[in-house]
C-alpha cells in the first residue's frame, strides 16, 4: 500500500515560440522550475487489473484524465495484470498553466513503475510520457530545466535558483487550444489587440494571446506588476507570477494584492520528490540508475473497493 505522494507545480520562467512544425505543433523554448507545491498522487495495486479513479472534480472527468490515460497506457504498453486505484487531491488550478496535469501523469508513471514493479528506466517512462503531454517529460526529468521542441524532448538542466514565488491566480481555466490559436491569428494579423499589460509579461510570447482571449489575466498582471515591479505568465496561463530572493519580500508583495485575487507564496525546487534523471538521457545514453521512486503507506482514509 503507498501514502500520497507530491506532484508537484511548474511556472515557465521564460517561453519563446520559435516556429511551427510541418503538422502545425508550435516548436517552443522554455525554461521550467519545479515548486515545493502542488497536488498529491495516492496509489495502491489492484490484483484484479481493473484501474479506477478514488477522486472527483467538478471540472475534471476522473475517468478520462491524465492519471487515468497515463495508468492504462503503462499497462497496455508493458501488459501487467496489475490494476490500481488512483486518487488525486488537487491544490493545482485547472488552466493555470502550472502543469497540473503533467504533474499527475509523471507521477503516475513513476509511481506505477514501482508499484507494479515494472523496471523500466526513465527514458521509458519519458517516452510514454511524451505520447501524452508535451510536458509529461519536464516532470520525469526532475529538475529545472531548458526545454526545447514541440514534444518537450530536449532537455538541459539548467541553473535552479532558490527563489519565492508569489503566484497569482485569476478565477478562471485557460484553455491551452484557444491561446495558441489566438497566438495563431496575432501572428498572422487576422486579429488585433492592444493590450499594454501584454508587455508587463514580456516573458512569455504567449501573453498578449492569453490576455486577449481572458481579460482577467491582463488585470492579474497589472495587479502583480504593482505590487511586485515585475511580472511574469506561466504557460499559456492563467498564472501570474514574480520571483523573489526570500520568502518575506515575496509575502510582503502579496499583502499589497486586490484582496478578490487568489494567490499563493511558495519556493522553488531544485529537484523533483520522486528523483530526477541523468542528464545524458536526452544524449541517447545513460549509465544512471533509475532514481525516481513511490513508496510508503496508503492512507487511512483512501477508500478500496
Amino acid at each position: 500500500m503507498n501514502k500520497l505522494s507530491p506532484s508537484p507545480a511548474k511556472i515557465n520562467m521564460e517561453l519563446r515560440v520559435t516556429g511551427r512544425r510541418d503538422d502545425g505543433r508550435h516548436l517552443l523554448e522554455t525554461t521550467m522550475t519545479l515548486l515545493d507545491w502542488g497536488d498529491e498522487i495516492g496509489l495502491s495495486g489492484r490484483v484484479d487489473g481493473k484501474i479506477w479513479p478514488r477522486w472527483r472534480h467538478e471540472h475534471i472527468d476522473a475517468k478520462t484524465e491524465l492519471t487515468m490515460r497515463a495508468a492504462r497506457l503503462l499497462k497496455r504498453e508493458t501488459g501487467t495484470r496489475m490494476g490500481a486505484d488512483i486518487t488525486v487531491i488537487k491544490n493545482i488550478p485547472v488552466g493555470a498553466g502550472m502543469g497540473g496535469g503533467s504533474s499527475n501523469a509523471a507521477a503516475t508513471l513513476i509511481g506505477l513503475n514501482r508499484l507494479w514493479r515494472l523496471k523500466l528506466k526513465p527514458a521509458d517512462l519519458v517516452r510514454h510520457g511524451a505520447t501524452l503531454g508535451s510536458d509529461i517529460p519536464f516532470f520525469i526529468f526532475g529538475k529545472t530545466a531548458r526545454v526545447s521542441g514541440a514534444l518537450g524532448l530536449q532537455m538541459r538542466t539548467a541553473t535552479a535558483e532558490r527563489w519565492h514565488f508569489l503566484i497569482a491566480r485569476p478565477p478562471l481555466i485557460a484553455e491551452t487550444k484557444r491561446v495558441y490559436e489566438m497566438y495563431d491569428l496575432l501572428e498572422e494579423g487576422k486579429e488585433k489587440a492592444d493590450i499594454p499589460e501584454a508587455d508587463i509579461c514580456d516573458n512569455n510570447d504567449l501573453a498578449r494571446a492569453a490576455m486577449h482571449c481572458y481579460p482577467d489575466i491582463a488585470r492579474a498582471a497589472a495587479a502583480v506588476k504593482a505590487a511586485a515591479g515585475k511580472a511574469g505568465l506561466s504557460g499559456s496561463g492563467a498564472a501570474v507570477f514574480a520571483h523573489f530572493d526570500s520568502e518575506e519580500e515575496a509575502k510582503a508583495a502579496k499583502a499589497k494584492l486586490p484582496p478578490d485575487l487568489p494567490a499563493i507564496v511558495a519556493p522553488a525546487r531544485p529537484r523533483h520528490p520522486l528523483g530526477t534523471m541523468p542528464d545524458d538521457y536526452f544524449d541517447g545514453e545513460s549509465t544512471g540508475e533509475d532514481e525516481p521512486v513511490y513508496e510508503g503507506e496508503r492512507p487511512s482514509w483512501y477508500k478500496s473497493t
